[in-house]
């Protein structure tokens, strides 16, 4: 992937911040539902990519949005939404929209930053210009829901980069799980 099509990558990041009132606007079963029939739909376009025809069909019409890495396996758009329904099944509405909220602001901020920025990636082709950038931006979020105060939120960014920072491709699927995990127990 170019350096050019990362914004749309980055946009399809921010985009998914809706989820969040999805989960915190209809009831827990449906919200479930709704987050595992998004997830059969990712994970059928993850088993359609497998054969070359419907691979070269898919990247004509969404260009930029697979990453090389991601030509063939599990894409970083799946393993977004299944992280979304495992924090779903196992944490409250509210920390869930907090840990959805953190990964779609979050991750785009740590990679416009970083690469704009960063100057020496680590081990992990992370910049500290990044993280920094994806705590500030998970955090800020964070202290804009009405059910948060500003240690939490705080508490919030930093779970976000700490993740954003070490866990590499599974990024997507642990913020929302470990940032939802971090508020409801902040919240007990």
């Amino acid at each position: 992937m170019s350096r050019a099509q990362e914004p749309l990558r980055n946009l399809i990041h921010l985009g998914t911040g809706v989820t969040a009132a999805f989960v915190l606007a209809v009831p827990r079963q449906q919200a479930l539902l709704g987050l595992g029939a998004v997830l059969a739909g990712a994970v059928a376009l993850d088993l359609g990519r497998l054969q070359p025809g419907f691979r070269a069909w898919l990247e004509r019409r969404l260009p930029g949005v697979y990453r090389s890495e991601e030509r063939i396996g599990v894409s970083g758009a799946t393993l977004l939404v299944a992280g979304y329904l495992l924090a779903a099944c196992f944490f409250s509405a509210p920390a869930v929209a907090g840990g959805i909220l953190a990964l779609a602001v979050g991750d785009p901020a740590a990679s416009v930053i970083g690469r704009h920025f960063g100057r020496r990636p680590d081990r992990f082709g992370k910049t500290w210009p990044g993280s920094l950038a994806c705590f500030a931006a998970a955090g800020l979020v964070l202290w804009a829901l009405p059910f948060l105060d500003l240690a939490a939120a705080a508490a919030g960014g930093a779970m976000t980069a700490l993740i954003e920072r070490r866990a590499g491709r599974l990024d997507n699927l642990l913020i929302p799980v470990g940032v939802a995990m971090l508020l409801d127990l902040w919240a007990a």
